[in-house]
């Protein structure tokens, strides 16, 4: 009889850890992005994962389903208020975005979404019931939600800011100064999106060394599927990011400087 470990206690003495962590540290705004983070699993894994595996199409679901995330979790964490409705109306744009650039360019590339050891177990048990092409559209889109999140309110409170501290400011004065922040983060959040994906797949990474076939070259590494696949992953989220940037600015600075807004 085979057996394994028992990792259990060590997951939860973490995951305990980690929400102290979070409610010290946090406290009122760390209690509501734990209850956050909370609805954001139940859509996933009790909402989007059970769909997906009887059949339905992972991008309209992912779409709708990030959608709801967005509007929950800002709601929950910031309430509704100027803020967040700017957050909310850049997050969903950049969504938008990153699903039209990631369908352009899966389909350009040929990517197949089932080359993966994890999509080969799931094939023996589901069958051929799941759109896998879908699923690793899916998949990018959800990676890059949580840096669109980030970038939205930030860029949506820097303006609350900058307005609070001088509101004679004009919309575009408001918008150039905002857009500075903004490129700021974008030169930090491009490297922190890299370095997460390269976390995630780390081992491809060592196929760049090796020199041996059927990876003799910079080239056949690159082309084959499984590092094409994070590398596009990698550059439609970065796009997405950086697009969302001046889009957030903008309905920030529009919204921030209309003073019969509420």
């Amino acid at each position: 009889m085979i057996t394994d470990r028992s990792r259990l206690p060590s997951i939860f003495w973490l995951l305990a850890l980690f929400v102290i962590t979070v409610l010290v540290i946090g406290r009122g705004h760390g209690f509501r992005a734990l209850l956050s983070l909370g609805l954001t699993f139940l859509i996933v894994v009790g909402f989007v994962v059970p769909k997906i595996l009887d059949g339905a199409e992972p991008i309209k679901l992912v779409v709708f389903s990030s959608a709801a995330i967005v509007v929950g979790s800002m709601l929950i964490v910031y309430g509704w208020n100027k803020k967040s409705r700017v957050a909310i109306s850049g997050m969903l744009v950049g969504v938008i975005i990153t699903a039209v650039i990631s369908r352009i360019f899966t389909e350009f590339a040929s990517l197949t979404g089932s080359t993966v050891e994890e999509v080969m177990f799931i094939k023996d048990l589901v069958g051929n019931n799941v759109d896998f092409e879908g699923l690793l559209l899916a998949s990018f889109i959800l990676g890059s939600l949580g840096v669109l999140d980030d970038i939205a309110i930030t860029q949506a409170a820097t303006t609350e800011e900058i307005v609070l501290a001088n509101s004679k400011l004009s919309r575009g004065e408001i918008f150039k100064k905002v857009m500075r922040v903004g490129v700021d983060h974008i030169a930090s959040m491009i490297n922190t999106l890299f370095l997460a994906y390269a976390g995630a797949s780390f081992v491809l990474l060592l196929l760049f060394g090796l020199n041996q076939p059927p990876f003799q070259g910079f080239v056949d590494v690159v082309n084959n599927e499984v590092v094409a696949t994070e590398i596009i992953r990698t550059l439609v989220g970065s796009v997405g990011l950086i697009l969302t940037v001046p889009i957030t600015t903008y309905l920030a600075a529009y919204y921030y400087s209309d003073r019969t807004n509420g």
